[in-house]
């Protein structure tokens, strides 16, 4: 099991998606499983159930009515994993925003081989805004993926 947590802030803007970068993280577990930016690396075959919490800020949303919407999913060798995208629309109503807006899903990882198929990537991408909001700033000390080893066996069918 892995707990992985990074530092600092970024700054995705509105448009775009970008994986979320882990490389001066904070890790706990027994070490086995491996950061290098935005890559989490899984250290062998099975079956693992990832967990993510981001928290964030909509840019620009000082005001009533500002707002963006974002959405969050895991990649696995590149490809979404089912079952793992939330999307909400984060908009202020007669007052602005605060800034710890957030998401969180669980997923079943399935891990066949250690070339590429075990790497796992939190993206989050800022689908639209408005009201004068500029895109959505991640807060990276508050944003963490729990990995929990789940069982050996390989989900099936492969």
């Amino acid at each position: 099991m892995a707990e992985i947590q990074g530092v600092g802030l970024q700054t995705i803007p509105s448009g775009g998606s970008q994986l979320i970068d882990f490389g001066a993280n904070t890790k706990v577990g027994d070490g086995s499983i491996l950061v290098n930016g935005t890559d989490i690396i899984l250290p062998e075959t099975g079956t693992y159930m990832v967990c993510y919490t981001t928290s964030g800020a909509v840019l620009g949303g000082t005001t009533a009515g500002a707002g963006a919407g974002v959405g969050t999913l895991l990649r696995q060798g590149g490809n979404i994993v089912l079952g793992s995208n939330v999307g909400t629309n984060f908009v202020g109503g007669t007052v602005a925003l605060p800034n710890d807006n957030g998401q969180t899903n669980c997923s079943l990882v399935c891990v066949s081989d250690t070339v590429g198929n075990n790497i796992v990537q939190l993206e989050v991408g800022v689908l639209n805004t408005t009201g004068g909001a500029t895109g959505y700033q991640v807060q990276r000390f508050q944003t963490s993926v729990t990995v929990t080893k789940y069982s050996d066996e390989i989900c099936s069918p492969y």
